[in-house]
């Protein structure tokens, strides 16, 4: 599910879903315009509307997601406050699996 159509993520989507389905949602990780707390708190919604609905974050299956992300750059010097920011924001996942409890 994008995320600009979290909003799908309804009872009638999930109800929808087979018992042993994988529903994955795509976080706003790239959205340019969206702050760190901004993209914390759709990550946090997110979770809302699958928990209440009966599902859950699965993050085993998330990181398989991301198995060919690659690490942040290695530096040869102490990194700048932003280059630490850039590689917090690097390691967030951009999907998020989901399945049902």
């Amino acid at each position: 599910v994008s995320c600009g159509c979290s909003q799908f993520l309804t009872k009638d989507l999930f109800d929808a879903m087979c018992d042993d389905g994988v529903v994955v949602c795509e976080t706003v990780k790239f959205v340019l315009d969206a702050t760190d707390d901004g993209k914390d708190a759709f990550v946090e919604k997110l979770n809302g509307l699958a928990s209440a609905h009966g599902w859950g974050h699965r993050p085993i299956l998330t990181s398989h997601l991301h198995k060919r992300q690659p690490p942040p750059k290695k530096r040869e010097t102490e990194p700048t406050a932003m280059q630490v920011r850039a590689d917090q924001r690097c390691m967030k996942p951009a999907h998020l699996a989901y399945t049902k409890n």
